[in-house]
This record gives structure tokens, sequence and C-alpha cells, in this order.
């Protein structure tokens, strides 16, 4: 199934809006870091088998920080980012993609 054509409706992030100062912070570690490059424009997407982070439900779970920086899912692909991703820049990141998740769950209604 492609990644591009949802006829799924966006799920409800089940993660509360996060504050808009702590947003903007993990939008400057996904910039740095260049998730962009595999995981979308605004987490939009990703190429080909990469998930779709906006409805990732290890990006709303506590597994999210084994797998930016504890090398959880380098069989599938993913990066370790650990000592370029501090463990206080985990929570910055996943409000960013949380946000984003949150546009497109709005957008739709």
């Amino acid at each position: 199934m492609n990644h591009h054509d949802h006829p799924t409706p966006f799920p409800k992030p089940t993660r509360s809006r996060p504050p808009a100062k702590l947003v903007k912070a993990g939008y400057v570690v996904w910039n740095e870091n260049s998730c962009d490059v595999c995981h979308g424009f605004e987490a939009i997407g990703g190429i080909g088998s990469v998930p779709d982070l906006r409805r990732s439900a290890i990006v709303m779970s506590p597994l999210f920080r084994q797998v930016v920086i504890g090398g959880a899912f380098t069989h599938a692909g993913m990066p370790i980012y650990r000592g370029l991703i501090r463990r206080d820049q985990i929570e910055p990141l996943r409000a960013y993609i949380v946000a984003q998740a949150w546009k497109a769950y709005v957008r739709q209604q």
C-alpha cells in the first residue's frame, strides 16, 4: 500500500496537544538531524517502507526514545542518533511529531 493514499482517516492523537514552545524546540531537533530526509517535510509521510510518523503508535509510546537513540529499529533501517540527539531532546522531538499529527487530524475534520 502506498503511504500517500490513506483511505483510513487520521486517528486522533493519543497524546494531548503539546505546548508551542516544546514543538518549536522539537522542530529544531528535527531539522538539525535531517529527519525529513526519510520521514518527509513536516513528518508528512515516509518514503517507501518508512512509516508516517504522524500515525505511529511508537511516537506516542515510551519506546520512542529506544528507537531514536537506543537503536531499537536499526534492523528496519532507522539510524541510531545516540550522541547526536540528547535524551533531553527526545520530548521536544516527540512534541513536534505529535503537533504534526494533530494538524493532520484537525485538517480532515
